[in-house]
């Protein structure tokens, strides 16, 4: 199943999410589900569920492992600069 992002809340902080970026080759790629999600005002990792609603990641190891070096970086690069500049609310 593959669609628009729906309104949704990060399940850690509440915060509203309305919008996702690829990390990949191609920007225009929409999420499917079990793709990875950042929140962007606690920088929690979220996965998306079968019907594209944002979850906790079920398993945080396993989430780096499915990803390549250079998307674990920008990930990791991605929280940290969220971390270091703290919660928009």
């Amino acid at each position: 199943m593959r669609g628009p992002i729906y309104k949704d809340r990060c399940p850690k902080c509440g915060y509203e999410i309305n919008a996702a970026t690829s990390i990949g080759k191609d920007p225009t790629h929409l999420p499917d589900p079990e793709d990875y999600s950042i929140c962007l005002n606690c920088g929690a990792l979220l996965e998306f569920d079968d019907m594209l609603r944002l979850q906790a990641v079920r398993d945080p190891e396993r989430a780096f492992d499915d990803l390549t070096k250079q998307q674990r970086e920008k990930v990791q690069q991605a929280q940290l600069h969220i971390w270091l500049r703290g919660r928009l609310r």
